[in-house]
């Protein structure tokens, strides 16, 4: 209900504005995720270095689908199986770059992110210590780049048991955070390696309900995309200020 009264005060980029946002990235070569955007044009799709690029077309044709060719937003789904409870809905599925051409209420908007959210999440569910976990604590413990271990924390916790215990991040949990994944481990065990991130999206949907009706309740609108919140740039640090307040008593 909170993310369907957020609908009347946002406003979808135009085609115009994505071509010249487009234009302007391509040529920036900015990267998304380790790829940069390149247009297809007329040339051939089976000639694109996938693992290099991705393409413009693509995502407008996300944008077209997702939004009904720009003039109205889907209806929001909940993820019930696997996901906890997060939802789905046409802004937080839309390509990073587009979403940040969305205006709140005539204003471009500002992303206020957790840093390390679900593996503190899964320490606070599984572990025996309220230690904070940083990217870059485990990359400096480890020899890695903080790209490296950002990457391979989005999945530690989400995979297989052989899979973990082939993971670059398993010798700094075992010897840091040992209960944590034994812990997680036997979770996984006993009711499938699935269920470990069932509850901390759980976990992640209790906690941004909670932000974003406190932000609701002083009157602040702000966009949901699952573990982050985008909001006009006036309001950002209010935004910020209780996102962290709730982490802290989640």
């Amino acid at each position: 209900y909170l993310i369907t009264e957020v609908y009347p005060n946002v406003t979808l980029p135009t085609k115009e504005e994505i071509l010249v946002e487009a234009k302007r990235l391509v040529q920036n070569k900015t990267q998304f995720k380790g790829k940069s955007l390149k247009f297809l044009g007329k040339g051939r799709r089976d000639r694109i270095n996938t693992n290099k690029y991705r393409l413009v077309e693509d995502h407008i044709d996300i944008f077209n689908h997702i939004t009904l060719n720009g003039t109205r937003f889907m209806v929001p789904s909940i993820a019930q199986k696997n996901g906890g409870g997060r939802v789905f809905d046409s802004l937080n599925l839309l390509p990073t770059w587009i979403r940040a051409l969305l205006k709140i209420n005539g204003k471009r908007i500002v992303e206020a992110d957790y840093t390390c959210l679900h593996p503190n999440i899964a320490n606070s569910l599984y572990g025996d210590n309220d230690e904070h976990i940083s990217h870059e604590e485990v990359a400096s413990t480890l020899g890695l780049t903080k790209i490296q271990v950002k990457k391979q924390h989005l999945s530690f916790f989400n995979q297989p048991i052989n899979q973990i215990n082939h993971s670059i991040l398993l010798k700094y949990y075992k010897e840091n955070h040992s209960s944590l994944l034994e812990n997680v481990i036997t979770e996984k065990k006993a009711n499938g390696y699935k269920s470990v991130t069932k509850k901390m999206f759980t976990s992640e949907v209790d906690l941004m309900t909670d932000v974003i009706e406190q932000l609701s309740e002083n009157g602040i609108v702000v966009v949901y995309v699952f573990d982050a919140l985008y909001s006009t740039e006036e309001d950002f640090p209010i935004v910020e200020y209780v996102m962290n307040q709730k982490a802290r008593e989640h």
